[in-house]
């Protein structure tokens, strides 16, 4: 909230670096956040889409897809009260990783003082089961927040996303722009249920 209120800045990322292959220069666990003058593309992308979607049939996009994840249950790891812990449908690497607020929320800045206790337990449970299921992958996370001007948008939600950088990426996926996964999120999310945290 500082930060995207000084002069200039547009956007504000936080995130994580775990393992060297994923980007980390310390060997402590740390997380940074970089406040940029320009908009964040992917947050800007995916602001765009949402936006659409709700322009075609007024429902926040990611609280369509949290109600159906809870109701079909096979991506999900964990649920609390105010939290999910997913597989997403269409993730970019196996054990792929999402908390997202169940209740509608456009920005990680209207985090309550209730929920931020269960969103950092829920993190670390998330962090433990992919250490287990994988063997402690390099891996990143990022907050994708809406800006602070959004912190009301019906049509944005936050979430962080979890990473693991467990493949290669060859030509098709730097000349197409898309990620090939070669595992199925049903799985994914077994096999990381299936490894409970200590």
């Amino acid at each position: 909230i500082d930060l995207m209120s000084r002069p200039g800045v547009t956007s504000v990322v936080v995130f994580r670096n775990h393992g060297s292959r994923a980007g980390a220069s310390m060997l402590h666990p740390h997380s940074q956040i970089v406040a940029m003058g320009q908009a964040a593309p992917r947050l800007t992308a995916t602001a765009a889409w949402a936006s659409s979607a709700y322009g075609q049939d007024g429902r926040c996009p990611t609280c369509g897809e949290i109600e159906l994840e809870l109701r079909d249950g096979r991506r999900i790891v964990e649920a609390t009260e105010s939290f999910v812990l997913f597989v997403p449908f269409g993730a970019a690497s196996p054990c792929e990783l999402c908390i997202a607020p169940i209740r509608h929320s456009a920005s990680f800045s209207r985090i309550d003082d209730a929920e931020l206790p269960a969103f950092g337990r829920l993190l670390q449970r998330g962090l433990a089961r992919l250490k287990a299921a994988l063997n402690d992958p390099p891996y990143n996370y990022a907050i994708e927040s809406g800006p602070e001007y959004e912190t009301d948008a019906a049509y944005s939600h936050w979430r962080l996303r979890i990473v693991p950088d467990v493949v290669v990426s060859g030509g098709f996926e730097l000349g197409a722009g898309l990620p090939i996964n070669p595992s199925w999120p049903e799985d994914d999310a077994r096999m990381l249920r299936d490894a409970a945290p200590p």
